[in-house]
């Protein structure tokens, strides 16, 4: 499929990446220090993913399977019939129920924070084989929207359990030392929207060339954004008498059952990962910010607004709605 999106993106009138080099020693870099790596970005046509990692230089996309990305997709898209299933599912796309069925809390989250976590043993012996925590990307809004500004919708909290969770131990304690979290790149583009706009005529199904295309990599988020966040969890985590299961070697329950209610729903665990969804959020905004575009509307950050899709007649109506995070 990257070979497909490179040649897909040879049919474009202009392609600009920047930053690919600095993100090509990121994913060189998390092998000798065992981390994953989660990538965040806006989400503005059908063909983003697939187009965005064809980015990626040869070099890269045959180092070997740990270079290859997760990602979440839809589950009422992507999962609709067995062909689409197994399509997806060989292409390391994790199905995801929107639109409030779920929430953040569904086996796709908890199997993103497994994949980002390094192996913790279950017994006193260590793992018979290493493995390199996986590179996850994510479209934290949910949902596609084609402003002519390219703002963006307000983000979800299936992100802020991936920076809360990854990488904590199962004897986690206010009193030890917390290993780092994932790394966390923040990226924003442009282009993608023209090549696969949602009011494109016949054929529906095959994407626009001669388009203008370009994609920023930004810097990787420094560890100490998370520390705090992270270290609250981990007071919550051992007040509750909760022990995290992900990155447990041989894990194959991604159910959530175990967490207490508390740390689902209580007003503290909500707030928490509230915060981290506004931070992240704006650190992708600095990205698009530097790509040149206009200053947001700030009624776009606001949690629960109800932001039309960005075409048709009504692209700039803005309501509310109960939050659905």
């Amino acid at each position: 499929m990257t070979l497909i999106a490179k040649g897909w993106l040879k049919t474009q009138r202009s392609v600009e990446v920047e930053g690919m080099e600095r993100f090509e020693k990121i994913l060189a870099s998390r092998e000798a220090e065992g981390r994953g790596v989660i990538t965040v970005s806006n989400h503005i046509s059908t063909v983003d993913d697939p187009l965005l990692w064809g980015t990626l230089p040869l070099r890269t996309v045959f180092k070997g399977p740990s270079y290859s990305r997760y990602s979440l997709g839809s589950a009422d898209i992507c999962y609709t019939n067995a062909t689409l299933s197994t399509f997806f599912s060989l292409g390391q796309t994790l199905p995801t129920y929107r639109f409030g069925k779920y929430g953040p809390f569904q086996p796709s989250i908890s199997r993103a924070i497994h994949l980002l976590s390094p192996d913790y043993p279950t017994s006193s012996s260590q793992p018979k084989s290493k493995r390199i925590p996986s590179l996850v990307h994510v479209f934290p809004e949910g949902k596609i929207r084609q402003h002519p500004d390219r703002e963006m919708r307000y983000f979800k909290w299936g992100i802020s359990r991936m920076i809360l969770e990854s990488c904590i131990p199962p004897d986690v304690s206010p009193e030890k030392p917390l290993p780092p979290p994932p790394i966390v790149v923040p990226i924003f583009f442009k282009g993608l929207d023209d090549v696969m706009h949602e009011n494109r005529k016949w054929p529906r199904f095959l994407p626009r060339m001669g388009k203008d295309i370009k994609f920023t990599f930004g810097e990787p988020l420094p560890d100490e954004m998370w520390r705090g966040y992270r270290q609250r969890w981990a007071e919550m985590c051992a007040a509750h008498n909760y022990r995290p299961t992900f990155g447990k070697e041989r894990l194959v329950d991604f159910s959530d059952e175990g967490i207490p209610e508390e740390l689902k729903n209580g007003e503290e665990a909500k707030a928490l990962r509230s915060e981290i969804a506004a931070v992240i959020r704006e650190e992708v905004a600095k990205v698009r910010k530097k790509m040149g575009l206009p200053e947001e509307d700030l009624r776009a950050k606001v949690v629960g607004a109800k932001l039309t899709n960005g075409w048709g007649d009504e692209s700039n109506i803005i309501e509310k709605e109960p939050p659905v995070v």
